[in-house]
């Protein structure tokens, strides 16, 4: 499983052209899909872009591979959008229930090579990614069962 932690400010690396394209800003996440659809990518001369989760080859400690910087593009929906202009980051997020109890605060994010969210450790307890309700800037908001 891949650590959403590391991720950040990794470089991004078209290994077609041996050539580095970016850095990791943030990943993208739909949390009604419990997925990470994609990465954004700064450190570009045109401003932030979004690379498609499906469009990276591997994740290392040291850079994120692609195997041609084609797959970058523009922002294409509101979930991107909300990204690009500095939108709700899982790590280090408030953790509420559905119920609106206070939990805690995100540690890390594990997330399967699929992008589907497996786990969200809270420090002292992990939560099931199929347990998210909902992500924005106030909080993380998982099932109160889980």
């Amino acid at each position: 499983m891949i650590g959403l932690s590391t991720l950040r400010h990794l470089d991004v690396l078209d290994t077609s052209a041996a050539a580095r394209v970016g850095r990791v800003d943030a990943p993208i996440v739909d949390a009604t899909k419990h997925r990470v659809t994609g990465l954004l990518v700064g450190g570009v001369e045109d401003g932030a872009v979004v690379l498609p989760w499906d469009a990276v080859v591997g994740f290392g400690p040291d850079a994120v591979t692609v195997a041609g910087a084609d797959g970058r593009r523009r922002p294409e929906d509101d979930l991107e959008r909300r990204a690009v202009e500095g939108g709700p980051t899982l790590i280090a997020a408030r953790v509420l229930s559905d119920a609106g109890d206070l939990l805690g605060t995100v540690h890390e994010v594990r997330v399967k090579p699929s992008g589907i969210i497996a786990e969200v450790d809270l420090g002292d307890r992990v939560v099931p990614g199929t347990a998210i309700v909902g992500l924005g800037h106030h909080a993380l908001v998982v099932r109160a069962d889980a």
